[in-house]
């Protein structure tokens, strides 16, 4: 059986290729960007969440080889011409600006390890600002190598959800690059509790010892202290048993 590794920051799952191909839909529909790491082909992977993502609103990009930018801008909009200038602008057009169709718009990139990095800026530069955009780059494990360069750092964040899919090897073996650089958490020592509690105490013992001297000094229709006889006056306070 197909099976995949499914990796968002905390959390790891082994999906079959079609519960994966919704998976990927659904995150992307929220606004999710995904690297996927193939050592073969997902060409049907990607068709199955173009096809559910197709149904809910969503315009679907899907490119191939060769990604070149301006093959890739071709293939985004296949009405623009280099000659007269116009294919920069529909292409920038057609990844970012909404009609009364659609809600969002989703890029699929099959064999996304053999784009140039110019070209890789250039979806960077988009998925980036446009938060109506969002893109599933998949490709061999060259593709997370060319993510890990320090200018396309922005991209490589991005893309939040990370799968890995293997025919024969073990799902949870597969190498699957970190979302983003993250530090070792450091243990930090509790603060103690017992100063606090022991303070806490013998304030509650004061404020009674005060409140009862006050008390005990208060005439009985409350009107202030009464005047306790010379005669009548304890030499010292007892101490209760």
């Amino acid at each position: 059986m197909f099976m995949t590794t499914l990796q968002t920051h905390a959390n790891m799952t082994t999906l079959t290729k079609p519960e994966l191909a919704r998976q990927l839909a659904a995150a992307m529909k929220r606004g999710a960007s995904a690297l996927i790491a193939s050592p073969a082909a997902t060409l049907s992977l990607l068709d199955e969440a173009a096809a559910l993502l197709a149904a809910s609103r969503t315009r679907v990009l899907h490119v191939r080889p060769p990604y070149n930018l301006t093959s890739f801008m071709q293939q985004i909009a296949p009405s623009g011409s280099e000659e007269d200038g116009s294919l920069l602008d529909s292409a920038y057009d057609t990844l970012t600006v909404l009609d009364p169709s659609c809600d969002r718009i989703a890029l699929l990139a099959e064999s996304a390890h053999l784009m140039p990095k110019v070209t890789l800026r250039y979806i960077e530069s988009l998925v980036c600002k446009r938060a109506q955009l969002c893109v599933a780059l998949a490709g061999k494990p060259e593709l997370a190598e060319a993510l890990a360069a320090d200018d396309l750092s922005d991209l490589r964040e991005e893309l939040s959800l990370h799968l890995a899919l293997s025919e024969s090897t073990p799902a949870a073996s597969l190498p699957v690059a970190a979302p983003r650089p993250m530090t070792a958490p450091v243990a930090l020592a509790a603060p103690s509790r017992r100063p606090w509690i022991v303070a806490g105490f013998f304030g509650t013992v004061c404020i009674g010892l005060i409140a009862s001297q006050v008390l005990n000094t208060l005439r009985p229709d409350g009107r202030g202290p009464a005047a306790v006889p010379a005669a009548d006056a304890p030499s010292a306070v007892r101490r209760p048993a």
